[in-house]
């Protein structure tokens, strides 16, 4: 992690194309993913299931996301970045059409929850991984990755809204053999999620054809470097880096989603009190905002972690969004909400944005991808658990207080122990991690043309 003195280098060509790919990625992957929330009444009343079981769907999907990681990572050493984008695109297709037809909760639970938690990983570690391989060494790598990962917010307000809209749509276009096919056999009141889905579905299928076109091979400047050793594994595992890293993105898979997944909820149980409610415009208002929130605040963060250090800046937005979330049910009211939404759309977005640059800058550019995944694993592992233990503790004690303090305080252990193992002498001057990152040198050029071939392959 020493400092390079050599000035910054500008993008290559296309490498600002690959960004517009890796944007829309996200606005499917991570924002189907991030959007949850709304969905989640619809469901509980849908099926007359619980808070916890409803719950556990979103995080089924966002825990395997990230458990699948380690088996996408040796993927993208063999096939091209387009390759398994567009496989993950086509399961995620047919993982919402399926998901709007089904009768029964647990159908909700394999293919929206199993299957389109699958998708996301194989579209989303490509994306995430592809832009700092074209932008390494140059001047905008924070902005880049910042630009690209606001697509999750921006799909978030999206998919939002579109669940909210497609209440007042459905009940218009209701006659058309269109609408007819979309609602299938069911009642209006009944079927607007399921519509939803669908349009969702075909949405994603044309957009992502765009992501996969803009997806270039990587130039000969940006692919003559050091290729991946085949024990990288044993190196990564033999840091006290990355062993340290592992707990620390469990705890923050565990207070991650909450949030995310129960805001709505909670909003609803606010107004209930005070004997008004919630409309489902007002619900879908509060996503959005959360999610434009979101979206600036990934730029946000990247710009600042290009002129201040992004192991400066993660810390800072980490702390303060787990602070809002641990005092998220002294929000009362629409507008106290709102302000809620905001304040922690801007601070967690720096997660994502900050997530590859922080591992790059902790790990080296070879063990970039393995990296990512190893830590997205742990993620997964506490994003599997979080969000229902929110639930059951929601429904035990019948408010959301407990669960809010724990996520909160979850978010703010990510931000500070992040700082320290960057940071800590007996981390960062270790043996193994001082042989992991010899192994990230660039190779000499006279031995680079030989090794141009393979490591070009996007």
């Amino acid at each position: 992690m020493a400092d390079n003195d050599a000035p910054p280098l500008e993008a290559p060509p296309g490498a600002w194309g690959v960004v517009l790919g890796s944007f829309i990625a996200h606005v499917f992957a991570l924002g189907l993913m991030y959007s949850f929330g709304v969905l989640m009444p619809a469901l509980i009343k849908e099926f007359s299931a619980s808070t916890a079981t409803v719950a556990a769907i979103g995080s089924l999907g966002a825990g395997l996301f990230s458990l699948v990681a380690p088996l996408v990572a040796p993927l993208l050493r063999k096939h091209s970045v387009r390759r398994i984008v567009s496989s993950g695109a086509a399961l995620a297709f047919v993982s919402l059409m399926v998901s709007s037809f089904a009768e029964s909760i647990w159908v909700v639970m394999v293919f929206y929850g199993g299957c389109l938690g699958l998708s996301y990983e194989l579209m989303w570690l490509p994306s995430m991984t592809y832009v700092p391989r074209w932008f390494a060494g140059t001047k905008n790598m924070a902005l880049a990755q910042g630009v690209a990962v606001a697509g999750a917010g921006v799909g978030q307000s999206g998919i939002s809204l579109l669940v909210a809209s497609l209440c007042v749509l459905s009940s218009v276009l209701f006659s058309s053999l269109l609408t007819s096919w979309l609602t299938s056999t069911r009642r209006i009141d009944a079927y607007d999620w399921r519509v939803s889905l669908r349009v969702l579905a075909v949405a994603l299928i044309c957009f992502m054809a765009v992501a996969v076109y803009v997806f270039k091979p990587l130039p000969a400047s940006a692919a003559a470097s050091r290729p991946t050793p085949e024990n990288i594994n044993s190196l990564l595992w033999g840091t006290p880096v990355m062993k340290t890293l592992l707990p620390v993105y469990v705890l923050c898979g565990v207070g991650f989603f909450t949030p995310f997944h129960h805001l709505v909820k909670y909003a609803q149980d606010d107004a209930g009190n005070d004997g008004g409610e919630l409309s489902e415009a007002q619900a879908a208002g509060m996503m959005v905002a959360l999610g434009i929130a979101n979206s600036v605040g990934r730029v946000l963060s990247g710009k600042l972690a290009d002129k201040y250090g992004v192991l400066n800046v993660f810390p800072c937005f980490m702390c303060t969004a787990g602070a809002l979330v641990a005092a998220m049910t002294l929000f009362k009211g629409v507008t106290a909400l709102y302000a809620f939404a905001i304040g922690f759309g801007l601070t967690a977005g720096a997660f994502i944005s900050l997530f590859a640059p922080l591992i790059l800058t902790m790990l080296g550019p070879v063990a970039l991808t393995d990296g990512i995944s190893m830590c997205q694993t742990a993620f997964g592992a506490g994003g599997l658990i979080g969000s229902p233990i929110a639930g059951l503790l929601y429904d035990h004690f019948g408010n959301y207080s407990v669960a809010s303090v724990l996520a909160g305080i979850c978010f703010i252990l990510t931000g500070l122990l992040n700082y320290y193992v960057a940071t800590s002498k007996s981390c960062i001057e270790s043996p193994g991690h001082l042989a992991l990152l010899e192994a990230s040198k660039p190779v000499k050029e006279e031995t680079a043309s030989a090794e141009l071939e393979e490591t070009a392959k996007p």
